[in-house]
């Protein structure tokens, strides 16, 4: 039989966590009447329709006792199992009723209950999707049987038969076993909006085909709105958290309905009610591919304003209001929106990104580079992977900023983000100088302090400017504006190392005076040469007569920073 081809697999993967401990607790025993082995398992069998397993197996198990054992009521008691987490050991029982000679409609029906329920749990643990088909292909061999054979005795097994075959995409008899479920249960939302989504599917499939197909899609369409529409009335108002996802999915499949028919505006109006019921229940960027980005963004207004009726708006729903926004220029609107997704959840870091970008679009550089580094700060990884999803854009839009914090002075600002440029790039030297440069002048007014523990935090920030400067000039040894750069951290910040400063300072003069010979140099790095050439003869100068005063008196602090 197919089961014995999966069911080493089955055994071998975990079921729902703690299922086992919740059927072991089924609650205080119920006080059972003498009483006919059939009635017990009718009783039983409501008990499960209720939603009470562990009553029904109480049930179940009385049945057995009172028939003896008999496999028409031990499959009863192995099929409450299911439900409580024990799909294994239903799957257990199964084969050992098989095995024991009691086939037909009952085993088939058990196999398939457990298959659909071991399906389901595969999905919610991210099993590979290959075992998910083949416990559901199972599911819909066992259910079909077992439903053709007896279809009142196992109603209970028509939406799961309807949701294997779906997942196989054997959307005929799916859609044969929806309908009769809701035909059987018209109050059974889930089965209805399995019915819409399988009848939406067929839709897509026939709508172009030849002329009959054609005119089979249009029936699928109608019955899907039918369902659908069902389901929601059905579900309406329902304060319990799981109708209220179902009633979100109903929506949303007639979303999809509306978006095949190519009534974008219906659809938009679908997806809204969707979304302002449960948005975590829903795949928004589904939706913004069939919506597109405009309508997309009028549907989560309509959402963000029903939600905001109810209370605070649910992070995820704030979060793709503020993108949609940025992506239609409502910067100012789009921050407001980030700032509420990151009030609600301050795990959704990269709305700091997109709080910079809105910013940056406004000139508002300050505020652009406190919400880049808010995002650094908090989450180093989530920025930069922001950063690479427009990598060379995004990367420029840094380097900008340095240069406004440059102009501002807020050297401080402008050392971090160049040690984001760092990451990003760390094979460019320029962003390590440029970090030594403004580490270094973030120290100027403690460097100038006449406090002690002012002083000392200056050496802290000069050595670790060193660092940068030291870095650069390893990666790119002939650059003379590197070489005076860590020439004057020595001289003027650390006095140390004099005589080496002094071959540096002389050594960043000569490379220039040869590059700037050179016709063929840039314009920008014949600009930078010139300034290094300067700038290295002034402070041979000084360093020079530095060392010829202390020469002279033996003592004698070094001049203010120059270069």
């Amino acid at each position: 039989m197919t089961h014995r081809l999966l069911l080493s697999l089955l055994l071998s993967l975990p079921t729902a966590a703690g299922a086992r401990a919740t059927a072991d607790a089924a609650g205080p025993a119920l006080v059972l009447p003498a009483g006919e082995v059939d009635e017990l398992i009718a009783r039983g069998r409501a008990a499960l329709a209720e939603g009470r397993p562990a009553d029904a197996q109480v049930l179940f198990e009385e049945a057995a006792k009172q028939d003896g054992g008999s496999p028409r009521a031990r499959i009863w008691v192995a099929r409450s199992w299911i439900p409580q987490g024990r799909i294994n050991d239903a799957l257990d029982a199964a084969d050992a009723l098989d095995k024991a000679g009691a086939k037909g409609p009952a085993v088939d029906y058990l196999y398939g209950m457990a298959f659909a329920a071991k399906a389901k749990d595969y999905l919610r643990l991210g099993t590979p999707g290959q075992i998910v088909e083949m416990a559901y292909g199972d599911a819909v061999r066992f259910l079909e049987s077992a439903t053709k054979a007896e279809p009142a005795l196992y109603a209970d097994a028509f939406r799961p038969l309807a949701e294997a075959a779906w997942h196989v995409q054997e959307l005929d008899l799916a859609r044969a076993a929806a309908a009769k479920a809701v035909e059987l249960d018209p109050r059974d939302a889930e089965a209805a909006v399995m019915l819409g989504r399988i009848a939406v599917a067929q839709y897509a499939r026939d709508k172009s085909g030849h002329a009959a197909a054609a005119e089979n899609a249009e029936r699928h369409w109608q019955a899907a709105v039918e369902a659908l529409r069902g389901a929601i009335a059905t579900l309406e108002g329902s304060g319990d958290p799981a109708r209220r996802a179902l009633a979100a999915q109903a929506w949303a499949q007639l979303g999809h309905a509306h978006a095949w028919k190519e009534s974008h505006d219906d659809a938009a109006s679908a997806y809204a009610a969707a979304i302002a019921l449960d948005p975590a229940a829903l795949d928004l960027g589904q939706m913004l591919g069939t919506l597109g980005p405009e309508r997309f963004l009028s549907a989560l207004e309509r959402a963000n304003e029903a939600l905001a009726k109810q209370g605070p708006v649910d992070a995820t729903v704030s979060w793709w209001l503020g993108w949609s926004r940025f992506q239609q220029k409502k910067y100012a609107e789009a921050e407001k929106a980030f700032a509420d997704a990151l009030a609600r959840d301050a795990s959704f870091f990269n709305a700091w990104w997109y709080t910079a970008l809105t910013r940056y679009h406004r000139q508002d550089y300050a505020g652009a580079t406190a919400a880049v580094l808010e995002n650094w700060h908090a989450n180093e990884e989530d920025l930069l992977a922001s950063v690479n999803q427009n990598a060379e854009l995004n990367t420029s839009i840094v380097a900008y900023l340095v240069g406004a914090n440059q102009r501002t002075k807020s050297y401080r600002d402008a050392a971090e983000l160049c040690e984001i440029l760092i990451t990003l790039e760390p094979q460019k030297p320029d962003h390590w100088n440029n970090a030594g440069l403004f580490w270094r002048d973030s120290a100027e007014l403690l460097f100038r302090s006449a406090k002690p523990e002012d002083k000392a935090k200056a050496r802290e920030l000069h050595e670790k400017a060193m660092r940068f400067y030291e870095r650069a000039l390893e990666m790119e040894p002939d650059n003379p504006g590197f070489l005076n750069d860590k020439a004057v951290m020595l001289h003027y910040y650390l006095d140390r190392d004099l005589d080496q400063a002094l071959e540096m300072y002389r050594r960043a003069t000569a490379l220039a005076e040869a590059a700037l010979a050179r016709p063929d140099l840039a314009r920008d790095r014949r600009d930078w040469y010139e300034i290094a050439l300067r700038d290295s003869k002034d402070n041979t100068r000084l360093l020079l007569e530095l060392l010829e005063k202390r020469r002279a008196d033996g003592a004698g602090a070094p001049p203010g920073p120059g270069g």
